[in-house]
């Protein structure tokens, strides 16, 4: 069973940290990653790592809003991830595409809605709109996903 979970400001304890991820990603929303059940990891990129994965079970997932996936992307998301296990965070793109609006992506970094994003759209093929991947902000996709018909879960 696999997830993709959005993680609100409110989940941040270090204030100043709050305010700047709030106002980069321009709203509440300031992260994103995909949660595969059974095999118990979180799957994303993080700021102090790059893309990897992680336990589930360091994680509070009552701060989380996950959406299901269904059974049946999780082998797909495993490949994704391992292809891209390793790359570093992309804070340039971060401010440059995300923030200023400038689409100066550079490859083989990502930071978090930008890796979801685009497996979402170009591997798993969900219907989202069409957006360059490093000018999706964690705010912008979860938006995407509430209007898709993919379930909301508590996990």
């Amino acid at each position: 069973m696999a997830y993709i979970a959005f993680q609100h400001a409110i989940a941040e304890k270090k204030p100043l940290r709050r305010l700047l991820l709030t106002l980069g990603n321009q709203n509440e929303i300031i992260h994103c990653e995909f949660i595969l059940a059974n095999n118990s990891l979180r799957l994303s990129a993080w700021q102090n790592s790059g893309v990897e994965f992680r336990e589930v079970k360091d994680t509070n997932l009552k701060q989380f809003i996950a959406y299901d996936l269904g059974n049946g992307v999780d082998a797909q998301l495993l490949e994704y991830f391992n292809q891209k296990k390793g790359s570093e965070y992309d804070t340039m793109a971060l401010i440059t595409d995300m923030i200023a609006g400038f689409n100066l992506k550079r490859n083989n970094r990502y930071f978090c809605s930008e890796i979801c994003y685009d497996i979402l759209k170009n591997q798993l093929s969900y219907p989202l709109p069409e957006k360059i991947p490093s000018s999706v902000s964690p705010q912008q996709l979860y938006e995407m996903i509430v209007a898709t018909d993919l379930q909301q879960v508590y996990l």
